[in-house]
């Protein structure tokens, strides 16, 4: 049973993280009832992705990470593409964060976002290059840390919340929150390790995706539902700083400490994580390594692109969308080239065909939405 709960953990703790603070502005937008039916609607997206690629880890006598099993299931040109998705997912998400983080800090300290902004990234820069052991053995202590102090924003703010908050709906912008929750979703690069934590016990991987995969669901609806619920359509793009203008100097502090938690330990993540594959894989330098890593979303910073949740639905919508298809489509290579039988198959080719293809759709068409609005 700990075994479960330790793998469920590692889905979680990688889906759970700065995606968080954006969630409550776009759905504050279009209404927490067409925020909800968002969040059901893309939660069960992610789960059919999330279980296509834990059938495909099983299918797969060798060991491989995401970009891997593109690889192998559409040779070198899949390999190419999925690295540089996976690439502009990550540019794009250490993007994300140095803006929110610059936010967090202009609102605490005042001054220009710009340069809270590299001073925040400066921070992150420096402790992924000298403190790769560092970061990773806390990884699990900083997520655990982010779910106590989501809980304690969430309780802190149930006793003020107005209902008339609640009830708000505006049609017009039902689809505002899509590219913002599927990259809050977002956790696929963490199954290949749940199958190698459960090694000799890989029955259980189709439960702990299911239960990694609807865990953050809960978690973000009761953080948004007790944002919303006190700042309503006043929301702010980083919902602790709103927050903080209506229950005063102590949720200031405490909500902000929290979002430049939530958005630090991220950045650490995904830099320590992008770092790491140009030094092994790749064979560069420490010094190249972290030079690539972090000096482009830098540049995208100084040549203006400052929006934190556009930013957000950018990566969400077409990054991870366009990963979410080649998944889909490597699912069924593998169902018909996979060397080795599985411990569990939860649809069969034709099935996942038909629902598959009508996913694929819909992550397409969010795809062209979410470029076109944003």
């Amino acid at each position: 049973m700990f075994l479960l709960f330790e793998t469920i953990a590692i889905l979680v703790g990688v889906i759970i993280g700065a995606g968080i603070l954006g969630i409550p502005y776009v759905v504050a937008q279009c209404g927490f009832l067409i925020g909800f039916i968002n969040f059901v609607f893309l939660s069960l997206i992610v789960v059919f992705i999330n279980l296509c690629l834990g059938e495909i880890t099983l299918r797969t006598k060798e060991r491989y990470q995401l970009i891997g099993y593109a690889g192998k299931y559409f040779g070198r040109n899949g390999k190419y593409l999925m690295f540089f998705l996976w690439l502009l997912a990550n540019y794009g998400s250490l993007l994300v964060y140095m803006i929110g983080g610059g936010e967090v800090l202009s609102a605490i300290f005042s001054g220009r976002l710009l340069f809270y902004s590299f001073l925040f990234w400066t921070i992150g820069a420096v402790l992924v290059y000298f403190g790769l052991n560092i970061i990773k053995k806390a990884e699990f202590l900083m997520v655990m840390v982010i779910l106590v102090m989501v809980v304690l924003v969430g309780l802190i703010s149930f006793g003020h919340i107005d209902i008339s908050h609640l009830v708000y709906f505006n049609i017009n912008k039902f689809f505002l929150p899509y590219g913002v929750i599927l990259y809050a979703l977002w956790g696929m690069i963490a199954i290949p390790e749940m199958r190698e934590v459960l090694k000799g016990k890989e029955e259980l991987l189709k439960k702990a995706i299911l239960w990694g995969s609807v865990i953050p669901v809960i978690i973000y609806s009761f953080f948004a539902l007790a944002v919303i619920g006190v700042t309503g359509i006043s929301t702010t793009e980083i919902a602790t700083i709103g927050l903080g203008k209506v229950l005063g100097k102590g949720m200031v502090l405490f909500g902000n400490v929290f979002a430049i938690f939530a958005m630090m330990t991220s950045f650490l993540v995904v830099g320590l994580g992008q770092k790491s594959v140009f030094y092994y894989d790749y064979k560069m330098s420490n010094f190249l390594s972290w030079l690539f890593t972090f000096s482009i979303p830098l540049v995208a910073l100084l040549l203006g692109m400052r929006g934190f949740t556009k930013n957000m639905a950018l990566v969400g919508a077409v990054s991870e969308g366009l990963v979410g298809v080649m998944v889909i489509t490597m699912y069924w290579r593998a169902k018909r080239l996979g060397d080795r039988s599985p411990e569990f198959s939860f649809m069969s080719l034709k099935g996942s065909q038909i629902a598959g293809s009508i996913i694929i759709l819909i992550l397409i068409g969010g795809i062209v939405y979410t470029l076109i609005s944003v």
